[in-house]
């Protein structure tokens, strides 16, 4: 059993991967929030993802995680 935090989250940016080069707004929410969290600051973008969680989203794989690997330079 893992005690990492389950996060759901989702990244808005200005376009596909081949072009994309602007995260706009990342926002999450746990189990143990009442309301979901955005951050627009590429700091805060930058500690949220570096946090040991269990991250949950629709495309995370394939876009979320390279968006932030190629914008940030956070590897996942």
């Amino acid at each position: 059993m893992t005690n990492k935090e389950e996060t759901v989250f989702d990244l808005e940016s200005d376009g596909f991967l081949n072009k994309v080069s602007k995260v706009w707004v990342v926002s999450y929410m746990t189990p143990a929030m009442e309301k979901p969290v955005s951050l627009t600051d590429y700091q805060d973008i930058t500690e949220f993802f570096s946090q040991d969680r269990i991250f949950i989203g629709h495309n995370i794989i394939s876009y979320d995680f390279k968006v932030v690997k190629k914008i940030m330079g956070i590897p996942q």
